[in-house]
């Protein structure tokens, strides 16, 4: 990002292209989401007298679904990161074109 701070339309490209990652996580998100929902309605017990606790349930799901907890953490993380990124691309190309319009 650092290379084209100086040339918009490459950034813009870059943006594009982080765009379409933001999609692909997004995807892969709701799927694991949708796992650990079909974990937590298996081991909540929901009509029992003391129901599994959801901090209790968050812990076994980490540790029992071979690397989806662990995969749905990092998939956050980088979807956070990335979101990040591209807030910042926007507003660096909104920089230039505001400095572009006052050259003028």
């Amino acid at each position: 990002m650092i290379e084209y701070q100086e040339r918009p339309h490459e950034l813009s490209s870059l943006l594009l292209i982080m765009a379409s990652d933001y999609g692909a996580a997004m995807q892969d998100r709701i799927e694991m989401e949708t796992k650990k929902a079909e974990f937590w309605i298996e081991h909540k017990d929901i009509g029992a007298y003391k129901p599994v606790s959801d901090k209790t349930l968050e812990q076994l799901f980490l540790m029992e679904v071979t690397g989806v907890g662990k995969r749905l953490n990092n998939c956050h993380l980088y979807l956070k990161g990335l979101e990040k990124l591209m807030s910042s691309v926007k507003t660096h190309l909104r920089t230039l074109e505001t400095e572009a319009k006052n050259q003028f």
